[in-house]
């Protein structure tokens, strides 16, 4: 049996359809807006029609299974559990769907099962009453609407969200990162902002050692110099703020400043004095690393420790001074500049030899005297000793007083007991000099004096330098026959406490 179509009976049954506001879905996936007339009926999404937000949130809470059915079959990109927090929040109002709205879909049944029609545009003959729902998901913003009569869930629109606010940054350098109290830092911050932002400043905070936080006042350029009088560390943080409201993560740089004290440098001329002896002390290489040298303080300090004397120089950096007793001295200086800082110290030793000292001779030679018992001079091999002690008047003059013995090897009974007192001159590596004895004292009847002359060339360096010696003596009372009357010996010379 052949079915024919009869055409004026399918168009009948579409107008009806289009008159009761619905459009199958199979064929609302194809084409532009359709456009419907009328809501409620046979199609509407749920009954009976809304008539306050209580019942909004009754239909979302006992409808959640058939929404999420819909929201499936509609391929809709937002997260359903976003939809029910938004309706259970109160994020929506009233308001009314304008004839010519364009939906991107809307909910319906049919035969009791969910189904949605695309892009319907409502044409009735006024607006009808709705609730907005308006809420973000997924990285889009969505806007849904439910008409009153029908509860039919549409989607109006739904767009991107804007990118949400980012935060400025902020950078900081300090320079130099390690340096001297008092020097310049320089403290260099930037900032910079997103393009859909503004930056509005940089604010830029110091941390001291002391642990206290203070700003630096602001800068033309964003750059500081500061300077800090206290050693430390300190500690710079900056932070940039933008016109959305936003401030950058702190950006931080450290700067250790140290002490840098001045440099203390003390030195003596001669090194090597006699008591009482004057000798320069020098310390004009000291200085300060920052700031101005104020003074430098000096102490003298014995071989015990003790300071038995002190002094400071500045300006001049020199000073001369003597001391009263023998012994090595140590002279240390500390330089003190006009921040306070004290240098580590500095020290130099001096060697004050005593002006006295033991002065012994061992003598050769021989004798040629005229004496009573024979007539004319007579010859005789001596051997003599003497010793005593001397006083330095400066470090190339001593006067010296010795007592001795001279043995006559030829004639025991002509040995005999002498007593001198000399003056000598040092000379390089030599001396000379001279001076008056007393000879004979063991023999009453010829005691006389004597005049003395020698001279001699230092042998050995060190405490005990040893000298050799060439000496002649002449009696007072043979000065008219000096061919008879004379002594001439040789030997060495040990003198404790001179160095020539």
């Amino acid at each position: 049996m052949e079915t024919k179509i009869r055409w004026p009976q399918a168009l009948l049954v579409l107008a009806l359809l289009v008159a009761v506001g619905i459009v199958p879905a199979a064929a609302a996936a194809t084409g532009g807006p359709h456009d419907i007339s009328r809501l409620g009926g046979s199609h509407a999404f749920c009954k009976p029609p809304l008539k306050g937000p209580e019942d909004l949130k009754k239909f979302f809470a006992t409808k959640r299974a058939d929404i999420d059915m819909l929201l499936a079959a509609t391929a809709w990109d937002g997260k359903a559990e976003d939809l029910y927090k938004a309706v259970e929040n109160g994020q929506f109002r009233a308001t009314e769907m304008e004839v010519g709205t364009t939906l991107r879909w809307m909910a319906l049944r049919r035969a009791k099962k969910v189904e949605f029609i695309a892009n319907p545009r409502w044409k009735g003959v006024k607006s009808v009453p709705v609730f907005e729902i308006s809420f973000d998901s997924n990285g889009s913003h969505h806007v849904f609407l439910v008409p009153y009569v029908c509860v039919n869930l549409a989607l109006l629109d739904e767009s991107p969200l804007p990118p949400p606010p980012v935060a400025p940054t902020a950078k900081l350098s300090v320079a130099p990162s390690s340096d001297c109290v008092t020097r310049p830092i320089t403290v260099d911050a930037s900032g910079s902002s997103a393009t859909n932002s503004k930056l509005t400043g940089v604010k830029v905070a110091v941390k001291s050692p002391d642990g206290k936080t203070s700003d630096l006042a602001p800068a033309g350029g964003n750059k500081w110099t500061v300077n800090y009088r206290d050693p430390g560390t300190y500690t710079f943080t900056a932070v940039a703020t933008a016109d959305n409201g936003l401030s950058s993560t702190p950006a931080t740089a450290t700067a250790e400043v140290k002490p840098c004290p001045p440099v203390a440098a003390i030195s003596a001329s001669p090194i090597e004095v006699l008591t009482h002896e004057m000798f320069n002390v020098e310390t004009c290489a000291s200085h300060a690393v920052v700031g101005n040298l104020k003074v430098v303080e000096v102490e003298v300090i014995d071989a015990s420790g003790k300071v038995v004397d002190k002094f400071e120089t500045s300006s001049p950096c020199k000073k001369d001074m003597k001391l009263d007793k023998a012994g090595t001295y140590t002279l240390r200086a500390v330089a003190v500049d006009d921040l306070g800082q004290r240098s580590a110290p500095a020290e130099t030793t001096i060697t004050v030899l005593s002006r006295t000292g033991f002065l012994a001779d061992a003598l050769v030679g021989k004798e040629r005297r005229e004496r009573e018992e024979f007539d004319g001079g007579r010859c005789a091999a001596l051997f003599g000793f003497n010793g005593g002690l001397s006083y330095l008047l400066d470090r190339q003059t001593y006067i010296a007083g010795l007592g001795g013995v001279a043995v006559n090897l030829r004639d025991s009974d002509n040995s005999s007991l002498f007593a001198d007192v000399e003056i000598d001159r040092i000379i390089g590596k030599s001396f000379i000099g001279g001076g008056v004895g007393v000879w004979d004292f063991t023999h009453s009847d010829t005691v006389t004096g004597d005049l003395i002359l020698h001279g001699g060339v230092n042998l050995t360096e060190g405490s005990w330098p040893i000298d050799w010696i060439i000496e002649g003596r002449l009696p007072f009372d043979g000065m008219d026959s000096i061919e008879n009357n004379y002594i001439v010996w040789t030997g060495v010379r040990i003198h404790h406490k001179m160095k020539h």
